[in-house]
């Protein structure tokens, strides 16, 4: 890389990544404080039973996975420097709504609306900052963004925490009011400050000089998924739904995420059936979050270098195995279970962005990669819905059972990397074969196929 690209790549380092990551932290947390906010009492002010409770948390992740797609769709049919602050804004006037939530159907409608919302920012976010990068530079970019939520589950604890001790029945607010209220304030602000912030493309970033503009143009032509263009955007989305590289990626995440998410709600709950009280149990939270981020950039920047992602896959999740076999088997000192929850953290939270890039990086064109990164996400996230209903009172203070169904879900995660593998190896063996026999310098072709292309070899 020369000097003009380093200095090109830093400067765009500095201007999307952190400000994108700021924005996930927000929305990260606007998912996750209910689980938080079941410390505090909601269900009894609100009476409600622990089915309604669960009820509650599924009706974000309906909507979540109903308007993913179309959301993406919408994005490309207009500006990011609009679309994204404008849903983090309603997202963030929604949390605060949500602490004037009196019974169960208003706060489910709600958390429905929030879910609402809340589907456009992430696989928004992913395709944006994909269109900023290249390949093996894209799984580092995007772990620095989801670290955010990982850093964000800590600090939503953190800042229970915090809410519970200064401000609980502060003006006749309950702790979990508090914490809907501050987190929707600093949501909207945050959306606020970004509306003037975020560049459409890197064509039109007035940060960007002309000589850069055209540098970072041209340094991703030369890139197999940003070289083969659109051919059309109805022949791509058609594309998308043929594929089947897409449908075995959203399997992947369906099992990645399902686990993930009943970790980040119940978390704090799973730590209080350790033995510590509910505000320890916040507390003591936040390590395997802080963990898990760390775990992901250590993973991106090995795997970015090594230009594979199922092998680093099949290594974390491993180790998330490990960390829920600790914490299912019985007659374990609970300093042990515990550092099983951590080692949930660390093996679990890498899955997501690498599992996101290698799907983006075995794609090309951008309505494609658009549709696939939303269709995936949306696939994972109806597997975060449905657990939901893994942690059920019944069930404590082990939560054997629930953890058991995670593990089992791990274990079908690593089977699905190792066919994935397997048949991406077979396919980029036929392109050999292709390259050796068919003319492959015919624009038209390599525009039409996109990555079936026999100039496209996939990532394994």
């Amino acid at each position: 890389m020369s000097r003009e690209e380093s200095e090109l790549l830093w400067k765009i380092d500095i201007r999307v990544i952190p400000l994108f990551a700021l924005l996930y932290t927000f929305s990260f947390m606007d998912k996750v404080n209910i689980g938080n906010a079941k410390l505090e009492n909601l269900e009894e002010d609100l009476h409600l039973t622990e089915n309604q409770y669960n009820m509650i948390l599924a009706s974000f992740f309906i909507a979540y996975v109903l308007f993913e797609v179309p959301s993406n769709i919408m994005l490309m049919n207009s500006r990011p420097s609009v679309w994204i602050p404008s849903i983090m804004l309603a997202c963030g006037i929604i949390l605060i709504c949500t602490a004037a939530a009196q019974n169960f159907p208003q706060i489910m409608i709600l958390r429905f609306l929030l879910g609402t919302f809340e589907a456009g920012f992430f696989p928004g976010a992913v395709f944006y900052i994909t269109k900023w990068y290249k390949n093996n530079e894209e799984n580092f970019r995007i772990s620095l963004f989801v670290s955010a939520a990982t850093i964000a589950g800590a600090f939503s604890g953190l800042m229970s925490f915090s809410i519970s001790t200064f401000f609980h029945e502060a003006n006749g607010l309950g702790g979990w009011q508090w914490a809907f209220i501050i987190d929707g304030t600093l949501t909207c602000a945050v959306a606020l400050f970004s509306y003037f912030l975020i560049p459409d493309s890197p064509e039109t970033a007035s940060w960007l000089t002309r000589r850069e503009r055209k540098l970072a143009i041209e340094r991703l032509s030369h890139e197999p998924s940003h070289h083969h263009k659109d051919y059309t955007e109805k022949h791509q989305i058609l594309e998308a739904f043929k594929d089947w590289k897409i449908y075995m990626a959203m399997l992947l995440y369906f099992c990645i995420l399902a686990p993930l998410y009943s970790f980040s709600f119940f978390i704090s709950s799973i730590v209080k059936g350790l033995g510590f009280d509910a505000l320890y149990s916040q507390l003591l939270a936040a390590p395997p979050f802080i963990l898990g981020s760390g775990a992901s950039l250590v993973v991106a920047i090995a795997s970015d270098r090594a230009g594979v992602r199922g092998p680093y896959l099949i290594c974390c999740l491993l180790v998330a195995i490990m960390g829920y076999a600790f914490l299912i088997t019985q007659n374990v000192s609970i300093p042990v279970k515990y550092l099983g929850a951590c080692i949930i953290g660390i093996g679990l939270f890498p899955c997501v962005p690498t599992s996101i890039t290698w799907l983006i990086n075995n794609l090309a064109g951008e309505t494609k990669c658009a549709i696939g990164d939303a269709l995936m996400i949306a696939a994972g996230n109806i597997g975060a819905g449905i657990s939901t209903q893994f942690y059920k009172s019944l069930d404590a203070p082990d939560y054997k059972f629930s953890n058991s169904i995670s593990l089992a879900l791990l274990v079908v995660a690593i089977i699905i990397v190792l066919i994935n593998i397997n048949l991406l190896s077979r396919a980029n063996d036929k392109k050999l074969i292709e390259q050796y026999y068919r003319d492959i310098n015919d624009e038209e072709t390599t525009m039409k196929f996109g990555e079936k292309h026999p100039t496209f070899m996939y990532s394994l």
